[in-house]
């Protein structure tokens, strides 16, 4: 938690007052660390930490329900290099991982050819302090998610945006 809100910190003082300029920076920051992003994350558990959320998402929402042959739909929030949308989709979700950085996807990408869940899990390269259509066209997702610091990137009025954006 210290390092991401060090690097809000950092970013906010490059581009005072956040907004198009902050996004920016946050993009073009995960572009150059994407190399190294997971080692920086090693010690995190991927897998029990998406069973712990999959306990909370199961109490509170109800999700996925049971006899349901359709797969509740969940986003996940920048999903960076994709550690968390494999076990997601094993947990029953049908996972839509986005992120704003090209590399952050495409090492997602890679990773989701290594997942027996593969049909499960789409990705979309988006900055979402813009409105995607890509993901507000269609389907509604049930749920969603956002692991480590994504939140850390946005206000609290940015993060009120963005999910109405998405119509949450």
């Amino acid at each position: 938690r210290k390092g991401s809100l060090m690097i809000r910190k950092a970013v906010r003082a490059l581009a005072p007052g956040g907004g198009k300029q902050a996004a920016n920076l946050n993009t073009r920051f995960y572009e150059r660390i994407a190399p190294i992003y997971d080692s920086l994350y090693e010690d995190v558990d991927a897998e029990e930490a998406v069973r712990q959320w999959h306990l909370l998402v199961t109490r509170h929402a109800g999700l996925p329900k049971q006899g349901d042959a359709t797969l509740p739909r969940l986003l996940h929030l920048g999903c960076g290099t994709g550690r968390y949308l494999d076990p997601w989709a094993t947990a029953g979700f049908s996972v839509t991982g986005v992120d704003a950085s090209r590399t952050m996807i495409s090492r997602a990408r890679d990773l989701r050819k290594t997942s027996a869940w593969t049909s499960r899990i789409r990705l979309v390269c988006c900055d979402l302090s813009k409105t995607c259509r890509v993901l507000t066209t269609g389907a509604r997702f049930d749920i969603a998610v956002a692991h480590l610091n994504f939140l850390n990137l946005f206000t609290p009025a940015e993060v009120s945006e963005v999910l109405r954006h998405l119509a949450f």
